[in-house]
C-alpha cells in the first residue's frame, strides 16, 4: 500500500512536470518595457524619431510606450521621466532639445538606463547618445547660398530655441560658412517651430531690411512660415531650411525653398530604441552615434537615397 502512494505521487509529479513544459504552457519572460519621452509630438523631426521607434519595437519585440507633454491633460515635459518609470519602463529613450526642467527631472532616475536622441544630456551620462550632425548642417547651410548670394549680401537667421545646444554648433558653423563668402547676418530671431511666428518676423524684418537676400531657418515650420513672408511680399530671396513637411516639399518642388537640410530623425528613433534593448540585453552600445543629413533641392527630392530619409516610412 505505501508503494502504491508513492508511485501515485511520482505519477502526479512527473503530469505536473510534463504540463509545465508543455508547448503554449511554459512561462514567458515578460517583454522589455521601454519608454521614449519626446519633446514634442508635434513636426517633422519629432513625429520621425517616434515612427522609427516604434519600427524598431516591433522588430524587436520590445513593448513601446510614448510619453509627450498635453497642457490639455496636464502633463508637462519634467513629469514625464517620474511617470514612465512608475508605469515600469525598463530603459528611457529621451529625445529632446536640451530642456533644463527635463535634465533636472531625469536626474533622480540615474539608476534607469538612458538613451539620448538630439541632445547628449552630458550632465546624466547616458548609455548611448544618438546624435544629428549639427556642425555638418551648418556647414551644408552655408555651402546652399553659395554662388546664389553675392558679396556682401545679409541673411536673416531663424534660429531654434536657446536651450538646443545643437543649434548653437549649427550657427557657429553657418556663420563661419556664410563669413567666408563675405554674407552677413542681418539679424537672428528665435522662431523655434513656430510657422506663424517665423511668418510675422520674416515679414517685419523685409519691411525694416529691404535689402535682405536670403533667409535661414532650423525648422520645418519657419521655413514655411518665412517662405509665406517672402511670396506675400514677393520679393525674390533665397531661402534655406530644415526638415520637411508637405507644405515644404511643395515650397521645394516651386523652388520658393532653395534647398532644406533634413535630418534623419527616422534613424535616431529606430537606434534609440535598439540600443536601449541591447543595453538591456548585457550588450555592449556605442557612446555616441552621429547620423548625416541630407541637402535636399527640387533636384533631388525624388531620388531613392533622399527618399529613404524624407519618406522613411512610405
Amino acid at each position: 500500500m505505501h508503494h502504491h502512494h508513492i508511485a501515485k505521487a511520482t505519477a502526479l509529479m512527473l503530469c505536473a512536470l510534463l504540463l509545465l513544459f508543455a508547448p503554449g504552457c511554459a512561462h514567458k519572460e515578460r517583454a522589455l518595457h521601454v519608454a521614449l519621452i519626446v519633446s514634442s509630438d508635434t513636426g517633422y523631426y519629432w513625429e520621425n524619431i517616434m515612427d522609427g521607434a516604434d519600427a524598431a519595437a516591433q522588430r524587436l519585440g520590445v513593448s513601446l510606450r510614448c510619453y509627450v507633454p498635453d497642457e490639455e491633460s496636464d502633463l508637462a515635459l519634467d513629469t514625464l521621466p517620474a511617470l514612465a518609470v512608475a508605469d515600469g519602463a525598463d530603459a528611457l529613450v529621451v529625445a529632446s532639445s536640451g530642456e533644463e526642467a527635463l535634465v533636472e527631472a531625469l536626474r533622480p532616475l540615474e539608476n534607469v538606463p538612458l538613451v539620448a536622441l538630439g541632445d547628449a544630456l552630458t550632465e546624466l551620462t547616458p548609455v548611448s547618445a544618438v546624435l544629428n550632425d549639427d556642425s555638418k548642417m551648418g556647414e551644408n547651410m552655408a555651402l546652399a547660398l553659395s554662388g546664389r548670394v553675392e558679396k556682401g549680401s545679409s541673411a536673416l537667421l531663424l534660429t531654434d530655441t536657446p536651450e538646443f545646444d545643437g543649434a548653437e554648433q549649427r550657427e557657429a558653423q553657418l556663420r563661419s560658412g556664410l563669413f567666408s563668402q563675405r554674407v552677413s547676418v542681418s539679424k537672428r530671431i528665435y522662431a523655434g517651430n513656430n510657422r506663424e511666428w517665423a511668418y510675422r518676423q520674416t515679414l517685419q524684418q523685409l519691411y525694416l531690411n529691404p535689402s535682405l537676400n536670403a533667409v535661414v531657418a532650423f525648422s520645418a515650420e519657419s521655413t514655411v512660415g518665412a517662405a509665406q513672408a517672402v511670396e506675400y511680399l514677393n520679393r525674390n530671396l533665397i531661402i534655406v531650411g530644415t526638415d520637411v513637411v508637405p507644405d515644404l516639399v511643395e515650397c521645394i518642388e516651386t523652388e520658393r525653398v532653395t534647398a532644406s537640410v533634413v535630418r534623419n530623425s527616422f534613424g535616431m528613433g529606430y537606434l534609440g530604441v535598439e540600443y536601449a534593448a541591447a543595453y538591456l540585453a548585457g550588450e555592449q552600445t556605442p557612446e555616441r552615434r552621429t547620423l548625416s543629413s541630407v541637402v535636399v533641392t527640387r533636384d533631388n527630392l525624388y531620388t531613392p537615397d533622399v527618399e529613404k530619409v524624407v519618406f522613411p516610412y512610405e
